[in-house]
């Protein structure tokens, strides 16, 4: 009887640790598996590896995210463009030239933003100076920032000296190409041998 009881108690441990691997095998696969691919997608991010995608999980709250996970990384790399698209547009050196000091510095409050700026000295007489805003923000902000600097730089030496013919030609060449798309934009030009500012606004805040 005894024996019998030893064989019983031995058997009744080997199911029970037979069912708690069974069990911990499953939380396994429910728990740490998840957990396991959201942190691959993590390091992906750290890595600036935009292509990494997180395989379907299961239909629970870690599935969930997941799939959040999968919807905003393509976000991330257009705010990666984005970014390396805004770092050409703002200068980067001042201008000293017959006592007028022109410097200019950006801080985003976002990741990307639709604020720009730029100033060039042109056959060493003339400063022009612009600012502008383009509405809204993200890669498509930094896109159309991009084509109206394209847009000014486009124009002669002697039109860039106009201020009410560049933002006219600007909106030419804006509005031909985009729509439902607003930029505002003030543009100044400086005589350096006589002082005289010559300015036009369209529709930039003072």
């Amino acid at each position: 009887e005894l024996r019998r009881t030893l064989l019983l108690v031995i058997a009744f441990s080997c199911i029970s640790t037979l069912f708690a691997f069974g069990i911990g095998l499953l939380l396994a696969r429910q728990f740490l598996w998840p957990v396991r691919e959201l942190g691959l997608g993590i390091t992906a991010i750290h890595q600036q590896d935009f292509s990494y995608r997180i395989p379907p999980l299961h239909h629970d709250e870690l599935g969930e995210l997941g799939d959040r996970f999968n919807q905003v990384i393509p976000q991330l790399e257009e705010m990666q463009v984005g970014k390396a698209v805004q770092g050409t547009l703002l200068p980067d050196s001042n201008i000293s030239q017959e006592g007028w000091e022109i410097a200019g510095t950006s801080q985003p409050m976002t990741a990307m933003m639709g604020d720009f700026f730029d100033y060039q000295l042109i056959n060493q007489r003339y400063i022009i100076c612009y600012i502008g805003d383009v509405a809204g923000h993200g890669a498509p902000a930094a896109l159309l920032m991009a084509m109206t600097k394209g847009a000014i730089s486009a124009l002669t030496e002697t039109d860039r000296l106009d201020p009410g013919l560049v933002l006219s030609r600007v909106a030419q060449a804006l509005t031909s190409t985009t729509r439902n798309k607003m930029v505002t934009l003030a543009y100044l030009v400086v005589d350096l041998t006589t002082n005289q500012l010559t300015y036009a606004n369209a529709g930039h805040c003072y």
